[in-house]
């Protein structure tokens, strides 16, 4: 919905757009910026957000699945026997999670199995 009003505001968003280059105007202030696809845009500011990409290379090249990062269960099982995965590398029904609350979360749910309660 914040999205829709900005728009209607007349603010521009490239979701996931991969940004190259800000190009420089007058007194090094942003011009505009350049995408990977080569498109440029004029700009007077720019936001950027950057959040974090699992590395699964290593849980894939081990048979273990990995979406977004590596598949695990409610139990935080991963699709390898006795393996499981918590934190930043994981992807838990469609969601890798970025911040520290999930991941004591996940840490005290694995804690439980691990220890069999």
């Amino acid at each position: 919905m914040l999205k829709a009003e900005l728009e209607a505001q007349g603010i521009r968003f490239r979701m996931s757009a991969k940004t190259t280059e800000l190009l420089k105007g007058g007194g090094g202030r942003v011009a505009g910026l350049r995408f990977d696809n080569g498109e440029t845009i004029e700009a007077q500011l720019v936001v950027m957000a950057a959040g974090i990409k699992a590395n699964t290379d290593v849980a894939l090249a081990s048979g273990i699945r990995a979406g977004r990062g590596v598949l695990v269960d409610d139990l935080l099982r991963t699709s390898a026997p006795d393996v499981y995965a918590v934190g930043e590398c994981c992807e838990h029904r469609g969601v890798c999670y970025g911040l520290v609350a999930p991941l004591f979360e996940q840490g005290a749910v694995l804690a439980k199995v691990l220890a069999g309660v």
